[in-house]
This record gives C-alpha cells, sequence and structure tokens, in this order.
C-alpha cells in the first residue's frame, strides 16, 4: 500500500467508488475492504517511507522496520502519531465511503516480530513470548473498540494464518474484539493442490489436518 487515503485511479474515480457502494446497498449487498495496516509499501517515491527523510517517521528502523521476506515497511504502533493515521484511516473510509466492515490483512505480520513466519504448534507459549507484538495488538484492541463504539454496525474480519487466541472475543474479556475469523491457510492449500498436484496424488491427510 502506497497510499491509504486513495482509490487507485486504475480502476475509477472516488466518485465511481461512492457510486458503487450506494449500488451495492441498493442491491441489499455489503461492501467489505480489506484493509492494510500490518505493513506499509517500501517505495520512497510515493509511500510512506522516508516521508519526512528520517527512517522512522511511521516505522521502526533498523531490522524490525523491515519484513522478514517481503521487504515492506513495519508500523511502530506505539508511537501516537501512528496510531491517529491509522485509526482516522478505519473511520475515513466509513464516514467518506459509507463501507461496511473491513477484513484486517495479514495480522500475522503485525503481531509478531518474525511476521509470522515460524512453526506453530498450538503451545500457548507462543502466543505471549518475546516474539509477540504487544503494541500491535493494543492497536488492534484499540480499533476494534472505537470502530463498534463509533459505528455499531460495522463488521470486522481478522486474518490470521497463527490461529492467534482470542481474536473474536470481546474486548472486555481479553479478546482483540473481531466479528469473524478468516484462515486463508485452507484456500492456499487447495490452490496449490489444484495447480501442481493430480487428483490421484492428494494427501488425505493434509487435507483433513489442514
Amino acid at each position: 500500500v502506497t497510499n491509504f487515503y486513495a482509490t487507485s485511479s486504475r480502476y475509477g474515480t472516488p466518485d465511481d467508488f461512492k457510486r458503487l457502494v450506494d449500488e451495492a446497498h441498493g442491491l441489499g449487498l455489503l461492501v467489505f475492504m480489506e484493509i492494510v495496516h500490518s505493513y506499509a509499501a517500501a517505495d520512497e517515491m510515493v509511500g510512506l517511507s522516508l516521508f519526512d527523510g528520517s527512517n522512522d517517521c511511521f516505522f521502526h528502523s533498523g531490522k524490525r522496520g523491515q519484513h522478514k521476506f517481503w521487504g515492506t515497511r513495519m508500523f511502530k504502533y506505539g508511537d501516537l502519531d501512528v496510531l491517529h493515521f491509522l485509526l482516522s484511516n478505519l473511520s475515513w473510509w466509513i464516514e467518506e465511503y459509507q463501507i461496511d466492515g473491513y477484513q484486517f490483512h495479514s495480522l500475522s505480520s503485525m503481531i509478531y516480530t518474525h511476521n509470522g513466519f515460524a512453526s506453530f504448534t498450538g503451545d500457548l507459549e507462543e502466543y505471549s513470548n518475546q516474539y509477540v507484538d504487544r503494541e500491535a495488538l493494543l492497536y488492534l484492541i484499540m480499533a476494534n473498540e472505537i470502530l463498534h463504539v463509533l459505528y455499531p454496525n460495522i463488521v470486522t474480519i481478522a486474518e490470521d494464518a497463527t490461529y492467534y487466541p482470542g481474536l473474536c472475543e470481546p474486548t472486555s474479556q481479553g479478546g482483540l474484539g473481531f466479528d469473524y475469523y478468516v484462515n486463508l491457510s485452507a484456500p492456499e492449500m487447495w490452490s496449490t493442490f489444484l495447480e501442481t498436484v493430480p487428483d490421484h496424488e492428494w494427501s488425505m491427510t493434509k487435507v483433513v489436518l489442514e
């Protein structure tokens, strides 16, 4: 993501998007946006990287400021200006375009300093060790709290492949407050199977377990 407050001109104008949302609502459909607050483009010409000339205006400095594999920039969620920017971004799309909810993209990239690229066995220690970004978790709790208070009908969806506990538990009970949860491991597995594995070689064990 290079611009958090604009639709791409490749797909039309802002007014075109407003008409699209209105048409969808007229048909009884809800409009959800996949919001990417888990990282930002490293492009220094059109993105936020080096926005004010410094390396850490919105992002962590050093290795922590770079995604482990993708090279994208990682937000420092404990910074007040970053919180203002991201929370305002959530409110803006609702106020300006009347969208109905968000799917929060790639939570594993933001809630772990290893960006989710680790083996998970389900041991609770894996979700509370030194690799967990507690500031990112607090941001997600805050985002869900504010969205559901200001916009009671809004829907939030967590996209996570690590089975983080409490994603859809209320924040009042120690959860992150999402309404729904989606794990892309299963569709990615089916996509790989369909593209690369002949039907007669499918592993039923892998299908059942994943």
